[in-house]
């Protein structure tokens, strides 16, 4: 038995999801659904999960080493990998959360990221080029800090992202 962490539909309806040994298709309907698997754990444990027109974007934490890298799938291809690009971090990481914000940047929240981390909280993806996967990465919100006020940056262990208009 497995279970389904997160969900995203593409631009043509599709419904996708992380579970199990990777991502999967939900198909069929209306009294039945199938959940079929289009692409198999890459040997790393998925985070977050987004999606934008055709295309699905998966974190991805190596669980020896915990260093993460980002991995776009595209499902329509008969091989839907598309690019995979190392998510630079200077300690352990798992990124757990992600969006895409309204300057079209994809956002990801550090789940490892605690009181005086060396790594932000949230770090901004601005996707150069997708075939091959590159990428420009910015700290967005810093790591809570030891005896600071509680606003004082991302807090401790920060597990997603969503967006509303121009507000994360």
């Amino acid at each position: 038995a497995w279970h389904l962490r997160e969900g995203v539909f593409i631009d043509d309806g599709r419904f996708f999801v992380l579970g199990g040994e990777g991502i999967y298709e939900i198909v069929g309907g209306p009294t039945v659904y199938s959940a079929v698997l289009i692409a198999p754990n890459p040997g790393c444990s998925f985070g977050g999960f987004s999606a934008r027109g055709a295309r699905l974007y998966a974190s991805c934490t190596n669980t020896d080493t915990l260093t993460c890298e980002l991995i776009v799938y595209e499902p329509a291809r008969k091989v839907p990998l598309v690019g995979r690009a190392a998510i630079v971090t200077k300690g352990p990481a798992h990124f757990n959360g992600s969006a895409f914000g309204p300057d079209g940047a994809l956002y990801v929240s550090n789940s490892l990221a605690s009181t005086d981390s060396a790594d932000p909280a949230v770090v901004r993806l601005k996707i150069l080029t997708e075939e091959p996967l590159r990428l420009e990465q910015t700290a967005f919100v810093a790591a809570s800090v030891s005896g600071a006020m509680p606003d004082n940056g991302g807090g401790t262990f920060p597990n997603g992202i969503r967006f509303h208009g121009e507000t994360m």
